[in-house]
């Protein structure tokens, strides 16, 4: 516990996420030479280990919106994902096959996505281009959906 929540404080919260830790690594070990990717909310141990999430990331969603978790069945309640650890486990169950492993925010991921192509040739065009352009951003807010961590990872392939 300790490797992946340190400097816990008394009255703090830590979650256990080791099922899931063990799902990704089941999964990312059927793929011998390829790229297994994973996408949440999450957290790292440098966050961790900064004492920030000493509550711990547990989180009510009603409606679309963000508001106080309460098991009551009115909302769906989650919690951010120690995608390092998740990543951990899945190196050590893929070995021996190389692995390279990164973690990038969604807004970086996505950004490649940002390239503009031809100009748009008609009124219509214009409006599809916009509609494209406010999607991508909305993806890429980090306020909002933007605010996903993308867990990659580079399977017996060089990079």
């Amino acid at each position: 516990m300790s490797r992946w929540w340190p400097h816990q404080s008394a009255g703090g919260r830590v979650e256990i996420g080791a099922a899931r830790d063990q799902t990704w690594a089941a999964i990312a070990s059927t793929v011998s030479t390829g790229i297994a990717i994973a996408i949440d909310y999450a957290h790292t141990q440098e966050q961790r280990s900064l004492g920030s999430l000493a509550l711990g990331t547990l989180t009510g969603f009603r409606d679309g919106y963000t508001c106080q978790p309460v098991p009551d069945g009115s909302m769906n309640i989650t919690a951010h994902v120690a995608l390092d650890a998740c990543a951990f486990a899945a190196e050590q169950a893929c070995a021996p096959l190389p692995v390279t492993t990164v973690l990038v925010s969604q807004r970086d991921a996505l950004g490649v996505l940002d390239r503009s192509a031809a100009p748009p040739q008609s009124p219509h065009e214009a409006l599809v281009a916009i509609a494209q352009h406010s999607q991508r951003e909305l993806a890429r807010d980090s306020s909002s959906f933007g605010a996903f961590t993308w867990l990659i990872h580079h399977i017996g392939m060089g990079r």
